[in-house]
């Protein structure tokens, strides 16, 4: 299976006039931060869905475990591609007990899901912050006068 890398890679390459290494590292930390609040938002709703038990539970906290340092500090770009390349990567396991098949394709794809769904979630709480910030902005102006 290959993983194709399109994100960061495109725009390190060939940055679009006007662009500057600020952008494609401000890209990077929005890619890794949408995929970190995916992950959690994922464990979270297997866990209050009652499937604290389930093997995908299991897997995903496991493998988070064992990959939290592409979410912590300071790092090079591309880490959340990282994180997702390994998941992509996992061997399909099955349950000796219940005979179930763990899927990490299927878990990631959810991810992918997830990480739109936090993306547009970032994308309505930015297309407010010039009214939120209005009342600031007044208040600024108030004190200065």
């Amino acid at each position: 299976m290959t993983f194709v890398r399109m994100g960061v890679s495109i725009l390190s390459q060939s940055l679009p006039e006007g662009s500057t290494p600020l952008r494609v590292g401000a890209y990077d930390l929005l890619t890794l931060m949408s995929t970190h609040d995916a992950v959690l938002n994922i464990l979270k709703n297997l866990r209050e869905n009652g499937n604290a038990d389930n093997n995908e539970y299991v897997f995903l906290l496991g493998f988070y475990e064992e990959r939290l340092h592409f979410f912590e500090g300071s790092g090079i770009y591309g880490r959340a591609d990282d994180f997702l390349e390994e998941l992509i990567k996992a061997e399909a396991t099955i349950n000796t007990t219940d005979g179930s098949v763990l899927d990490p394709l299927r878990l990631a794809k959810l991810l992918l899901t997830e990480r739109n769904a936090v993306c547009d979630a970032y994308s309505e709480i930015c297309s407010n912050i010039e009214e939120d910030h209005l009342e600031l902005r007044r208040t600024l102006l108030e004190l200065n006068l």
